[in-house]
């Protein structure tokens, strides 16, 4: 059953890589580190975030201490994520 509908977007100028150790697992990090630009790497940080917070808003009240470290988005090998 739907109860909400919703969509997770993410100023990307407001993120900084500083925030990446609070919000990416180790193995996010590393997709992360992959790319050289920092532009890039932002742009990177900011699809998880908007990822792990719309999966948090939807289960967070059956985890409630769920974070969003706990969350992992990778991708499969069409380059999906999952």
């Amino acid at each position: 059953m739907i109860k909400g509908v919703g969509i997770d977007i993410c100023q990307i100028s407001r993120l900084h890589l500083k925030l990446a150790n609070k919000i990416l697992t180790d193995e996010e990090m590393t997709l992360m580190n992959r790319f050289k630009l920092e532009q890039r790497q932002i742009s990177f940080l900011a699809g998880r975030f908007a990822a792990k917070e719309a999966i948090y808003k939807a289960i967070n009240q059956v985890l409630p201490s769920l974070k969003l470290k706990d969350i992992v988005v990778l991708n499969d090998e069409s380059n999906k994520p999952y």
